[in-house]
């Protein structure tokens, strides 16, 4: 089988390897910055899968921070193929897209992938506490702003360290959950006075929540992490004004584990590939 890789960060690269090992051939593009040399996107013409990263886009661009340019969506789908792309949570503006092209288009972003890819995130986030952090984590209050995958993963590594950890959320079941897990249960839209008592808060809503009268009530010493994607949750011009410093850290499974993300990401494909009856052989 012959593939093509489309951006992404060093994830994709191992990725890339992986398929190599199991004896295809492969071109990519967008991977510059990791050391390879972009082959001509029209490879992909010869190809049988395009592979896009996770996650696949970056507003109306194949996210590629290691790209020596950016490829628009439109670029990408008015290349010449017959290949079968397969993306890792793609948005509708790529499934649109593909579905006028007459584009195969695959999210290989299953369940399992997302729910491994928390845990990742969690164990990266507490390397980011470790690092940025004066004290000891055990003892420590910690707010964890989500209660989705990562923030529910989070709280219980953080929690199994020994850190006093608040979490936050709106729906009912989110706070009921932080509760029974012997968790501080706070409304993100109420989290008011409660604000003050932390020295790390870490994001995982992936729209603002702590305006700068949120941020006024922190602790002039509490670090902030942003683990949500664009646009975050923290307002970083009043972050800056106020002298707190925002710890930038998306996508953390590609800077912290990507050996293991790969291969996540290499057996949910091939996992994907099987039931779509696409062979998968070398």
């Amino acid at each position: 089988m012959r593939i093509m890789f489309f951006g992404g960060d060093m994830r994709q690269r191992m990725l890339r390897g992986l398929f190599e090992a199991a004896g295809h051939g492969t071109a990519a593009w967008g991977l510059d910055g990791l050391g390879v040399p972009s082959d001509d996107p029209e490879c992909v013409g010869g190809a049988d899968l395009a592979v896009l990263p996770y996650p696949a886009a970056a507003g109306d661009c194949i996210r590629a921070p290691f790209a020596l340019r950016k490829m628009p969506l439109s670029e990408f789908f008015g290349l010449s193929t017959k290949a079968a792309v397969l993306a890792g949570a793609p948005p509708e503006i790529m499934k649109k897209a593909a579905k006028e092209k007459g584009i195969r288009l695959l999210d290989y972003a299953t369940e399992e992938l997302l729910r491994k890819n928390a845990y990742l995130t969690a164990e990266g986030a507490l390397g980011t506490a470790v690092e940025r952090l004066p004290c000891r984590i055990r003892g420590t209050e910690m707010l964890v702003a989500g209660c989705g995958r990562i923030g529910r993963e989070l709280a219980v590594l953080l929690g199994k360290l020994g850190a006093e950890i608040s979490v936050s959320a709106l729906r009912p079941e989110s706070l009921e959950w932080a509760a029974k897990n012997g968790f501080s249960a706070l409304r993100t839209d109420g989290m008011g006075d409660a604000l003050g008592r932390f020295r790390m808060v870490f994001n995982t809503i992936p729209r603002r929540v702590f305006s700068r009268r949120e941020l006024s009530a922190l602790r002039p010493d509490c670090v902030l992490a942003e683990l949500a994607s664009a646009p975050g949750g923290f307002d970083a011009s009043a972050a800056e004004k106020l002298g707190l410093e925002i710890v930038s850290a998306p996508g953390l499974p590609g800077k912290t584990s990507p050996e293991t993300a790969a291969e996540i990401i290499y057996e949910e494909i091939e996992k994907l590939l099987a039931t779509e009856g696409i062979g998968f052989d070398a």
